[in-house]
């Protein structure tokens, strides 16, 4: 099979994942009719759980179904996403303080009140994209709040990022990791690479020069602060002066930066920075394959450190941005290797993180592709978002409607060489 050819499958093969199995498991496993909004979280075989509902799911639930009605043009993902504005705007908003709430109790109630600069994040990112897909003026004025809360209390004005959680009164919080897992620093690179994402998407929607300003100094500050052009990685953690504290970086994160980044270089219509991050795509794209990718079972690792794999892991989420991000790279450049690569990650995907059985994607396999099934399906961190995005990418590129997306690079490509299938036709 030729390289093209793989792209055209994986055109169309990604486009019926999001249409007929990631998008239906959303709208019809998760509405909770008991409750409201989406339940909290589903264990591997579906079976309802009285869970927290925390902000970061449900505003991703929100992105999701808006980007969908948006790109596809199909009112049931615009219902499915009305229901989730209503929720958040009826609970995790603070009426009072400002700020989404980290986590609700099952009824609604308010669990933790914690304003991390993450869930802000995907606030603004949820909210702009509602705006966009429904003209809604209430959520862009809620975004723009989110944007001038974040602003006014987390924005470093010596170009050092921002200040990552604060109490629901925005007070500083020393202790800002988003989980047990995450090792205690005052900077990350996951909480502003999402933040950048979020002002990118509000750009978009609300063309502001002080907007403008923070995503242009949320650019440089990941390229001359969080990159090292001699590792070619995103490192993951810093101090307030954004030093390193960790060796560590995220194969995943690493591919998904490089096409965010190049997206709001896009957005900003700043030449200099596109043309920086379109080689830090590549960059990005050649070291993950060269390090980050299982050349024996395909698909992508987790972790790194000092040039090889400490976590061989592979999450959901990383296989699914790595197919992003090595689209945009074959985009940029022609080179095919970027789809023979893919076509290896979505090899490896169908065959063992795809649950065909119950629905969804496994949370995380091994490196041989063995689940760790005590990872939930739906949870705080297992949400549509990732996956739909890249079904989204894919589907929009292989349909040719492509003019309504939230994907900056549709934007350039009539100065893109690479060869692309033909596919449109019908």
């Amino acid at each position: 099979m030729t390289n093209l050819q793989k792209l055209s499958d994986l055109l169309a093969e990604l486009s019926v994942e999001l249409g007929d199995h990631i998008l239906p498991f959303w709208m019809n496993r998760t509405i909770d009719d008991h409750n409201g909004g989406f339940v909290g979280a589903l264990d591997n075989e579906i079976e309802l759980r009285d869970a927290e509902k925390s902000g970061i799911l449900n505003t991703r639930i929100l992105w999701t179904f808006s980007a969908a009605a948006r790109t596809l043009g199909d009112k049931s993902y615009l219902d499915v996403a009305d229901r989730a504005m209503d929720y958040i705007n009826s609970y995790f908003i603070d009426a009072q303080h400002h700020g989404v709430y980290w986590s609700l109790n099952s009824d609604g109630s308010v669990l933790d009140d914690r304003k991390h600069v993450y869930t802000q994040a995907f606030g603004i990112y949820a909210l702009s994209e509602y705006y966009l897909a429904s003209s809604d003026n209430n959520a862009l004025e809620l975004a723009k709040d989110l944007f001038q809360h974040v602003d006014a209390h987390a924005h470093q004005n010596n170009g050092t990022g921002y200040h990552e959680a604060f109490s629901r009164d925005w007070k500083p919080l020393a202790d800002s990791r988003l989980g047990d897992n995450d090792i205690e620093a005052d900077r990350t690179f996951n909480t502003h690479l999402h933040l950048l994402e979020a002002y990118t998407n509000l750009f978009r929607a609300w063309p502001d020069d002080t907007l403008r300003e923070r995503l242009s100094e949320l650019v440089t500050i990941h390229l001359n602060r969080m990159y090292d052009p001699g590792k070619k990685h995103i490192l993951a953690y810093f101090d307030d002066h954004l030093n390193p504290v960790s060796p560590i970086y995220s194969y995943g994160h690493d591919i998904e930066a490089a096409w965010l980044l190049y997206d709001a270089a896009v957005e900003l219509e700043d030449d200099t920075l596109t043309g920086t991050c379109h080689t830090l795509v590549l960059d990005l794209a050649d070291q993950t394959i060269s390090e980050g990718c299982d050349s024996v079972n395909g698909g992508i690792f987790n972790l790194g450190q000092n040039g090889k794999p400490v976590d061989t892991d592979k999450q959901w989420w990383a296989q699914a941005e790595a197919l992003s991000g090595f689209l945009y790279a074959y985009l940029l450049s022609g080179n095919e290797e970027y789809i023979d690569t893919s076509w290896q990650i979505w090899d490896f995907t169908k065959k063992h993180v795809i649950d065909r059985k119950f629905g969804e994607w496994y949370f995380m396999v091994d490196a041989a592709g063995n689940p760790d099934k005590s990872e939930f399906k739906v949870g705080p961190w297992k949400c549509p978002y990732h996956t739909s995005r890249t079904g989204l990418l894919f589907a929009a590129l292989a349909s040719g409607k492509n003019g309504n997306t939230p994907f900056s690079i549709f934007r350039m490509l009539d100065k893109i060489v690479a060869p692309l299938p033909d596919i449109t036709s019908d």
